[in-house]
């Protein structure tokens, strides 16, 4: 009798319909109008001349908050309308899923035991 060429266990192959839609990467554009509020806020500090009642440390701390929370809200919205605009479109594919079965690692000794493993010393 003769065995077979292959002996591992085969991968179980599902395919499946599947929707897929485009979205924005929303971390990435709130970073990106984060770093230029904080740029924006760093020009207008040193530009702009030094005022008397605050300093310029002062300046930029304000300027830090309120130019960064403007470009995030308005990189927010950004995301809002690109998701809006570029979600609109889905496509309808197949995918498939493949599940790979694992050779158990407890090894099976002829009196139906799992063998114990070798000792370290």
């Amino acid at each position: 009798m003769t065995e077979p060429l292959d002996s591992s266990p085969r991968p179980e192959v599902s395919r499946e319909e599947v929707d897929v839609r485009r979205s924005p990467r929303v971390w990435r554009i709130l970073a990106l109008g984060v770093g230029l509020g904080a740029i924006v806020a760093f020009v207008l500090t040193f530009a702009l001349p030094e005022t008397e009642g605050f300093s310029q440390a002062q300046v930029f701390g304000f300027s830090l908050l309120l130019f960064v929370t403007l470009f995030g809200a308005l990189a927010g919205l950004v995301v809002v309308l690109l998701d809006r605009v570029v979600g609109r479109r889905v496509v309808r594919t197949t995918a498939e899923r493949i599940i790979e079965r694992e050779e158990s690692a407890a090894l099976i000794t002829d009196e139906g035991d799992a063998a114990t493993p070798p000792e370290r010393d």
